[in-house]
């Protein structure tokens, strides 16, 4: 029995076995640069087939929703197929489809053919999702958050060098170099896996008596069930619930939170579509698609270099990041193309809504962990994604509709048209989400407490 005032030392973390980790970090890096060299694209490949600079924003909506609608789709089955022939065959059966998808679309000779690869693009994009589960499969509950930082990483790396490819390679009205570069690319990083990638475990997938028994750190101290990865235990005097007694108990927060990453999601999303399409309003801004790319790389980085240095409690960060979003840089667009037509200017309010964006998505995670007991906190998340992706496939058709709608010919007042329209919608829902995050209960201060409404 432990004497008064000593305490159990928690196990020390496995080292994480980098050798094995290289492959998967090259993967998810091919993966994020394949997924935003085409972000600066997009619309200007959508201006060589339209008649009218204002309409660029319709069909620019709906490839980049195509892409995220592909992507939802296949997810599920990407899993499934990792589980029953192995990650090792699926990472790099989407290594060869993504390459395929990059280099028909840069080489798309109409515009429907261009949509309907984004929307296989986003089909064949497996890699993310079962990359991670090959990383969980290679790591134990000691080392696992620091292998998923380190992929979080790798990623935001790829997404800040993916723009500035996509921009500087580009030569409208061609897009061949840029997709063919990053697909080259990509073949040469199926060579390098197919060589080096190894199975993430060492029993046939297809044989259930084969499999390894689990090894599980036990922490004497710990309650019950706290080792489960990846759920936030609290310490409750109630029997388990489901997900559907959670969602019917008015002192949850849950509700209310699956209903704001909605519409955080949405403001996020239609803000990043709208802002290429400023290229194409009466200003222009003398943007080009290099300009582009070098507005969402720097935005890429500044999310990726400044999220984790705020540090406070999630509510208060997701409520004064919805507050900057909709008061300062959802507004200032417009602002900036009226009154100071510089382009390198957009910089500012593309850098702080994606640092905002990036500390909201971390935020809402924490936050829907908590709103459920330990027993369906996996529940939770999982529903909190699954409602996303409504706000991430209407955010970019409703942006680009928006600024289309209002840059054209149209009745609106003066102060809605060249496209204002669009950032001033982004503002209001964003301003509605801050409402609606205030209301949330305060965060427990201590550590294994519920977050729920008072009595």
């Amino acid at each position: 029995m432990p004497q008064p005032g000593s305490s159990r030392r928690r196990p020390a973390a496995t080292p994480l076995p980098y050798r094995r980790l290289i492959i998967p970090l090259l993967l998810f890096f091919v993966e994020a640069l394949a997924t935003s060299v085409v972000l600066p694209l997009t619309p200007f490949l959508v201006r060589a087939h339209v008649q009218h600079d204002y309409a660029v924003g319709y069909y620019s909506g709906c490839m980049n929703a195509a892409f995220v609608a592909g992507q939802a789709i296949s997810s599920i089955i990407w899993v499934a197929l990792s589980e029953r022939c192995g990650r090792r065959s699926v990472l790099l059966s989407c290594l060869l489809l993504t390459s395929g998808c990059l280099v028909i679309f840069g080489a798309a000779p109409t515009l429907l053919i261009a949509v309907i690869t984004r929307f296989a693009q986003g089909l064949a994009s497996g890699t993310s999702v079962v990359g991670k589960a090959y990383v969980a499969d290679v790591t134990d509950a000691t080392n696992e958050d620091s292998a998923f930082a380190i992929v979080g990483v790798v990623y935001g790396a790829g997404s800040v060098v993916g723009p500035l490819v996509g921009g500087f390679l580009a030569a409208p009205p061609t897009f061949v170099e840029p997709c063919a570069a990053v697909a080259g690319f990509s073949l040469l990083s199926f060579i390098a896996a197919l060589i080096l990638l190894e199975p993430s475990t060492a029993y046939d997938p297809l044989d259930d008596a084969a499999q390894p028994a689990a090894k599980a750190v036990v922490d004497e101290e710990a309650p019950f069930a706290s080792g489960i990865r990846g759920l936030d235990i609290t310490l409750e005097d109630e029997p388990p619930r489901t997900l559907r007694e959670v969602l019917s108990d008015r002192r949850s927060p849950l509700v209310p939170l699956l209903f704001s990453f909605v519409l955080c999601a949405l403001s996020t999303t239609a803000f990043s579509e709208v802002i290429p399409l400023l290229a194409f309003a009466r200003e222009g801004l003398g943007l080009d698609v290099m300009r582009v790319g070098l507005i969402q790389s720097i935005a890429s980085l500044t999310a990726l270099l400044g999220s984790h240095r705020i540090k406070r409690t999630p509510p208060a960060a997701y409520e004064i990041a919805l507050l900057v979003c909709a008061l300062f840089a959802y507004p200032l667009p417009p602002l900036v193309a009226s009154y100071a037509p510089r382009w390198y200017l957009l910089v500012i309010p593309s850098s702080i809504a994606a640092l905002a964006a990036e500390v909201m998505m971390g935020a809402l995670h924490k936050m829907l962990s908590k709103a459920a007991p330990g027993d369906v906190a996996a529940s939770a998340l999982g529903a909190g994604r699954a409602v996303a992706l409504v706000g991430f496939v209407v955010g970019p058709v409703a942006g680009g509709s928006l600024f289309a709608a209002s840059a054209g010919p149209s009745g609106l007042p003066p102060f809605l048209r060249r496209g204002r329209l669009a950032f001033a919608s982004c503002a209001a829902v964003a301003l509605l989400n801050a409402r609606l995050a205030s209301a949330l209960p305060p965060w427990p201060a201590a550590r294994g407490r519920a977050w729920r409404r008072p009595r």
